[in-house]
Parts: structure tokens; sequence; C-alpha cells
């Protein structure tokens, strides 16, 4: 095996500044998290919450027994819940991704009140 290749790497530095004061290191992570993702850490967190209560919701065999429409129009609603917390607080600084999910909640409650109205 030829290691001489890697005789050219640079030597790893991690960058500690912004985490030398204690009272500090909570706003800096929060402020770095969401530069770093340049703004899709809160469409990640959303995606995941909203595919594991849909998964979890419409599932046949657990207690909880809900028509798909039904199961979108939970998660969508829980999503936008945490989509709001999260632009709140600082961690997303995207408005497009909260409101991808307050459509989709919006959308789905006129469908369920439609299939409502016709008694489904």
């Amino acid at each position: 095996m030829n290691l001489s290749k890697l005789s050219d790497l640079t030597p790893l530095v991690i960058n500690t500044t912004n985490l030398t004061e204690s009272e500090n290191i909570v706003p800096n992570l929060i402020s770095s998290t969401d530069t770093a993702s340049q703004g899709y850490f809160g469409l990640g967190v959303m995606l995941v919450v909203f595919i594991v209560l849909v998964y979890t919701l419409f599932r046949q065999d657990g207690d909880i027994r809900m028509d798909i429409i039904r199961s979108v129009l939970f998660a969508s609603g829980f999503t936008s819940v945490v989509g709001l917390i999260l632009l709140v607080t600082g961690l997303s600084s995207s408005f497009v991704h909260l409101m991808w999910f307050l459509s989709i909640f919006i959308i789905t409650l006129i469908i369920v009140l439609n299939l409502k109205r016709k008694g489904l």
C-alpha cells in the first residue's frame, strides 16, 4: 500500500473561537446552525417530523387509525407549529418552508371538510 500520496494533506483545524465563553455557547450554536445549513436546517427538521407523523398516524396496526388525508392534515398542522417555533427561536430563517406546510395544512383541511360534508 502506497501511503506517500497522503503526505501533502493539511492538518485538521477546529475553530472554537465562538465557544470560549460559556454564556454565549447556545446563541452562537443557534446562529451558526442556520448559517452553516444556509437556512435548510428548519426544512430538514420539519420534513422528518412530517414523515414520522404521517407514518405513525397512517399505520393500521396501532391504536390510532386515520386515513391518509386526516394523517396528512394532523401531521402538517403539527409540523407548522414546530416550524413556527423554529422560526421564532432563530433556528430557522426561512419563512417559505413554514408556508409549504401551512399550505398543505389548508389544502387538506378543505378536503377533510368537503369529505365530512359528504358524510365520509
